[in-house]
Protein backbone atom coordinates (compact mmCIF):
# COMPACT_ATOMS: atom_id res chain seq x y z
CA UNK A 1 0.00 0.00 0.00
CA UNK A 2 2.34 2.09 0.74
CA UNK A 3 4.50 1.29 -2.31
CA UNK A 4 1.46 2.24 -4.11
CA UNK A 5 1.16 5.50 -2.33
CA UNK A 6 4.85 6.39 -3.08
CA UNK A 7 4.30 5.34 -6.66
CA UNK A 8 1.01 7.82 -7.43
CA UNK A 9 2.50 10.53 -5.54
CA UNK A 10 5.27 10.64 -7.87
CA UNK A 11 3.50 10.09 -11.55
CA UNK A 12 -0.36 11.13 -10.17
CA UNK A 13 0.38 14.77 -11.32
CA UNK A 14 2.08 14.03 -14.61
CA UNK A 15 -1.24 11.35 -15.11
CA UNK A 16 -3.64 14.11 -14.45
CA UNK A 17 -2.09 16.47 -16.54
CA UNK A 18 -2.07 14.59 -19.29
CA UNK A 19 -5.91 13.61 -18.93
CA UNK A 20 -6.62 17.16 -19.28
CA UNK A 21 -4.60 17.91 -22.29
CA UNK A 22 -6.20 14.86 -23.69
CA UNK A 23 -9.75 16.38 -22.47
CA UNK A 24 -8.90 19.55 -23.72
CA UNK A 25 -7.42 18.77 -27.38
CA UNK A 26 -10.07 16.35 -27.59
CA UNK A 27 -13.35 17.42 -26.81
CA UNK A 28 -13.09 21.43 -26.27
CA UNK A 29 -16.47 22.10 -27.65
CA UNK A 30 -18.13 18.87 -25.81
CA UNK A 31 -16.34 21.18 -22.20
CA UNK A 32 -17.92 24.50 -23.70
CA UNK A 33 -21.11 22.88 -24.38
CA UNK A 34 -21.31 21.53 -20.76
CA UNK A 35 -20.86 24.68 -19.06
CA UNK A 36 -22.65 27.29 -21.55
CA UNK A 37 -25.65 27.56 -19.03
CA UNK A 38 -22.96 28.50 -16.60
CA UNK A 39 -21.05 30.75 -18.03
CA UNK A 40 -23.64 32.39 -19.89
CA UNK A 41 -25.47 33.11 -16.40
CA UNK A 42 -21.88 34.46 -15.10
CA UNK A 43 -21.53 36.46 -18.02
CA UNK A 44 -25.19 37.98 -17.89
CA UNK A 45 -24.55 39.01 -13.88
CA UNK A 46 -21.23 40.93 -14.26
CA UNK A 47 -22.81 42.87 -17.34
CA UNK A 48 -26.15 44.08 -15.02
CA UNK A 49 -23.69 46.19 -13.32
CA UNK A 50 -22.48 47.81 -16.45
CA UNK A 51 -23.87 50.55 -18.61
CA UNK A 52 -25.81 49.52 -21.64
CA UNK A 53 -22.55 51.14 -24.32
CA UNK A 54 -19.96 48.98 -22.57
CA UNK A 55 -22.43 45.70 -22.81
CA UNK A 56 -23.26 46.31 -26.64
CA UNK A 57 -19.06 47.28 -27.12
CA UNK A 58 -17.67 44.23 -25.13
CA UNK A 59 -20.65 41.64 -24.30
CA UNK A 60 -19.14 39.50 -26.97
CA UNK A 61 -15.53 39.87 -25.98
CA UNK A 62 -16.51 38.95 -22.40
CA UNK A 63 -18.18 35.72 -23.78
CA UNK A 64 -15.37 34.57 -25.11
CA UNK A 65 -13.10 35.45 -22.64
CA UNK A 66 -15.04 33.67 -20.29
CA UNK A 67 -14.49 30.29 -21.97
CA UNK A 68 -10.55 30.89 -22.30
CA UNK A 69 -10.62 31.76 -18.78
CA UNK A 70 -12.44 28.33 -17.92
CA UNK A 71 -9.53 26.29 -19.86
CA UNK A 72 -7.58 28.30 -18.62
CA UNK A 73 -8.99 26.80 -14.87
CA UNK A 74 -8.69 23.44 -16.22
CA UNK A 75 -4.97 23.53 -16.91
CA UNK A 76 -4.84 24.62 -13.23
CA UNK A 77 -6.95 22.72 -11.66
CA UNK A 78 -5.86 20.34 -9.14
CA UNK A 79 -8.79 17.59 -8.90
CA UNK A 80 -6.96 15.96 -6.28
CA UNK A 81 -7.62 19.15 -3.98
CA UNK A 82 -10.57 20.19 -5.22
CA UNK A 83 -13.41 18.33 -6.56
CA UNK A 84 -15.61 21.24 -7.53
CA UNK A 85 -14.27 23.16 -10.75
CA UNK A 86 -16.77 25.47 -10.90
CA UNK A 87 -16.50 27.50 -7.83
CA UNK A 88 -13.07 27.75 -8.40
CA UNK A 89 -13.80 28.83 -12.48
CA UNK A 90 -15.96 31.52 -11.63
CA UNK A 91 -13.65 32.96 -9.08
CA UNK A 92 -11.61 33.52 -12.02
CA UNK A 93 -14.04 34.26 -14.35
CA UNK A 94 -15.39 37.38 -13.28
CA UNK A 95 -12.00 38.64 -12.09
CA UNK A 96 -10.97 38.42 -16.06
CA UNK A 97 -14.20 40.30 -17.16
CA UNK A 98 -13.36 43.19 -14.17
CA UNK A 99 -9.69 43.35 -15.19
CA UNK A 100 -10.26 43.16 -19.07
CA UNK A 101 -13.16 46.27 -17.99
CA UNK A 102 -10.79 48.17 -15.89
CA UNK A 103 -8.13 47.95 -18.99
CA UNK A 104 -10.94 49.08 -20.93
CA UNK A 105 -12.35 51.81 -19.42
CA UNK A 106 -9.10 52.80 -17.32
CA UNK A 107 -11.29 53.95 -14.42
CA UNK A 108 -14.20 52.71 -12.88
CA UNK A 109 -16.74 51.01 -15.59
CA UNK A 110 -20.10 51.54 -13.83
CA UNK A 111 -19.83 55.51 -14.27
CA UNK A 112 -17.44 56.72 -16.60
CA UNK A 113 -18.75 55.95 -19.78
CA UNK A 114 -22.52 56.95 -18.62
CA UNK A 115 -21.45 60.12 -17.40
CA UNK A 116 -19.81 61.22 -20.26
CA UNK A 117 -22.36 59.74 -22.74
CA UNK A 118 -25.01 61.72 -20.55
CA UNK A 119 -24.04 64.86 -20.56
CA UNK A 120 -23.35 64.88 -23.95
CA UNK A 121 -26.89 63.73 -24.75
CA UNK A 122 -27.87 66.65 -22.77
CA UNK A 123 -25.91 69.10 -24.64
CA UNK A 124 -26.54 67.42 -28.12
CA UNK A 125 -29.82 66.42 -27.96
CA UNK A 126 -31.49 69.77 -26.03
CA UNK A 127 -29.26 72.36 -26.32
CA UNK A 128 -32.45 74.92 -25.98
CA UNK A 129 -33.32 73.80 -22.67
CA UNK A 130 -31.80 76.16 -20.33
CA UNK A 131 -33.80 74.86 -17.22
CA UNK A 132 -31.65 71.49 -17.43
CA UNK A 133 -28.54 71.98 -19.08
CA UNK A 134 -26.30 75.14 -17.06
CA UNK A 135 -24.58 77.65 -19.59
CA UNK A 136 -21.18 76.47 -18.23
CA UNK A 137 -21.81 72.69 -19.09
CA UNK A 138 -23.34 73.68 -22.44
CA UNK A 139 -19.45 75.51 -22.79
CA UNK A 140 -17.63 72.87 -21.37
CA UNK A 141 -18.89 69.93 -23.40
CA UNK A 142 -19.15 72.48 -26.73
CA UNK A 143 -15.25 72.70 -26.19
CA UNK A 144 -14.79 68.76 -25.56
CA UNK A 145 -17.13 68.48 -28.19
CA UNK A 146 -14.41 70.47 -30.78
CA UNK A 147 -11.99 68.08 -30.51
CA UNK A 148 -13.38 65.26 -32.49
CA UNK A 149 -13.40 65.18 -36.01
CA UNK A 150 -16.43 65.24 -38.17
CA UNK A 151 -16.57 61.45 -38.28
CA UNK A 152 -15.43 60.78 -34.55
CA UNK A 153 -18.53 63.32 -33.34
CA UNK A 154 -20.82 61.35 -35.71
CA UNK A 155 -20.21 58.28 -34.41
CA UNK A 156 -20.97 59.49 -30.42
CA UNK A 157 -23.77 61.35 -31.36
CA UNK A 158 -24.97 58.56 -33.55
CA UNK A 159 -24.40 55.95 -30.68
CA UNK A 160 -25.21 58.38 -27.14
CA UNK A 161 -28.25 60.32 -28.81
CA UNK A 162 -29.97 58.07 -32.07
CA UNK A 163 -29.22 54.98 -30.14
CA UNK A 164 -27.59 53.33 -33.36
CA UNK A 165 -25.90 50.35 -33.34
CA UNK A 166 -21.95 50.06 -33.64
CA UNK A 167 -22.95 47.79 -36.80
CA UNK A 168 -25.93 50.45 -37.96
CA UNK A 169 -23.21 53.22 -38.03
CA UNK A 170 -20.67 51.36 -39.29
CA UNK A 171 -22.85 50.06 -42.62
CA UNK A 172 -23.30 54.14 -43.14
CA UNK A 173 -20.08 55.30 -42.81
CA UNK A 174 -18.55 52.28 -44.28
CA UNK A 175 -16.02 50.84 -41.35
CA UNK A 176 -16.52 47.42 -39.52
CA UNK A 177 -18.81 47.41 -36.49
CA UNK A 178 -15.25 46.61 -34.34
CA UNK A 179 -13.27 49.57 -35.77
CA UNK A 180 -17.02 51.78 -34.68
CA UNK A 181 -16.22 50.20 -31.64
CA UNK A 182 -12.88 51.52 -30.96
CA UNK A 183 -13.32 54.82 -32.26
CA UNK A 184 -15.89 55.40 -29.97
CA UNK A 185 -14.35 54.33 -27.27
CA UNK A 186 -11.57 56.05 -28.50
CA UNK A 187 -13.61 59.40 -28.14
CA UNK A 188 -15.31 58.78 -24.89
CA UNK A 189 -11.76 58.65 -23.25
CA UNK A 190 -10.77 62.00 -24.75
CA UNK A 191 -13.75 63.76 -23.94
CA UNK A 192 -13.31 62.97 -20.17
CA UNK A 193 -10.09 63.22 -20.17
CA UNK A 194 -10.63 66.76 -22.44
CA UNK A 195 -13.44 67.83 -19.57
CA UNK A 196 -11.93 66.94 -16.40
CA UNK A 197 -9.09 68.86 -17.56
CA UNK A 198 -10.94 71.89 -17.99
CA UNK A 199 -12.46 71.19 -14.99
CA UNK A 200 -9.15 71.78 -12.71
CA UNK A 201 -8.16 74.85 -14.78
Amino acid sequence: MNTLRGIWDQIGSIIINKLKIHILENHFEDIIKFFSKRLHMAVGRYCNSLPRHIIESENEDLATLAQLELIETIKNWNSLENEELWPFAQARIVGAMRDHIRFMTKSNPSTIYQWVVDQAQNYVSDQSKDDDITDQLKDELSGAMTILSDREAYIVKAHSIHDLTFKAIGEKINLSESQVSRVYKKCVDALRVEIEKKSLK
